[in-house]
């Protein structure tokens, strides 16, 4: 019974400070600039002699990326409210070729994040702009694929071989400035400029695949150095005779899976406050004349 009026009680004062309350799906592109990475050597695999394609330089990053996002909002003004959002982050994938080796960097993510909201209604649209912080988290997977069918000089036809990189969370910012257009009375639509600040910074990775003519070669990978990577400020890497019972380490590289773009979406409202009734002027009544 208590928890009853505590839940009653709240919502009692989260309608009574509310103007409405709205929910919204939406997607958008966002387009980032490269980044160059630091030019370390990866030598993460055992066979670096016989399978030098393995060991490279990496230098990919994420250009183009895609979001959905689930929101909540709650105007408790007319001009004032804030949003709460989940999203889906997708970054296209990034392909790259060298002789006969393909390098494919792609990644999902997921992201909540919480935004103040400043809005100016006119008679026809909204005019609004949001700002918030976000967090997201996920992995990233590198993948790479040798193949020279009949190849001369390699004893082979085809090698794969697949990293994933890992992180805690991301700390980030966003903010947009958008159009809201009603369509009815409950539903609307609206489309953004928004900015994302969102970095992806693996601090681990480790080996998920490798497989030569299509057989799997996992069993090799007893040893950290040759599937596990910390990433940090420091990077060391050896071909042989080095020290194989530690992770190899490299320095930290930046991913951006944010960046400009534009989002359009549609708003369904929830609740929506009714407007006090204007209390009706009573009329004095007419003066009877006197017989």
């Amino acid at each position: 019974m208590k928890i009853i009026s505590i839940i009653c009680s709240f919502l009692f004062v989260f309608t009574t400070w509310s103007q409405h309350m709205y929910g919204s799906l939406s997607a958008g592109y966002l387009y980032s600039p490269p980044v160059n990475q630091v030019p370390d050597l990866m030598t993460n695999t055992i066979h670096q002699i016989a399978f030098p394609w393995f060991v490279r330089i990496e230098d990919l990053s994420f250009k183009n990326n895609t979001h959905t996002d689930l929101s909540f909002g709650h105007f408790i003004n007319k001009n004032l409210g804030y949003e709460i959002s989940g999203s889906y982050l997708k970054p296209m994938n990034v392909v790259d070729q060298q002789y006969s080796t393909t390098y494919t960097l792609s990644g999902n993510f997921y992201q909540a994040s919480a935004k103040i909201l400043l809005s100016v209604p006119f008679k026809k649209m909204e005019v609004y702009t949001k700002l918030g912080a976000t967090v997201a988290s996920g992995k990233m997977t590198y993948h790479q694929r040798y193949y020279e069918p009949s190849s001369p000089t390699m004893p082979i036809d085809e090698a794969t071989m697949t990293y994933e990189y890992s992180q805690d969370v991301s700390i980030g910012f966003s903010g947009s400035l958008g159009i809201n257009i009603p369509v009815s009375k409950r539903f609307s639509l609206y489309s953004e400029l928004t900015y994302l600040n969102q970095v992806f910074s693996p601090t681990k990775g480790k080996i998920t695949a490798h497989t030569v003519d299509g057989e799997d070669q996992m069993h090799f990978y007893s040893d950290p150095y040759y599937s596990q990577i910390d990433f940090g400020d420091d990077a060391n890497y050896h071909l042989m005779n080095g020290n194989n019972s530690e992770a190899q380490k490299l320095h930290l590289r930046n991913y951006s899976i944010g960046g400009i773009g534009l989002t359009v979406g549609a708003r369904f409202i929830i609740w929506n406050k009714k407007p006090k009734k204007e209390e009706t002027d009573l009329e004095l009544p007419k003066e009877v004349p006197l017989l």
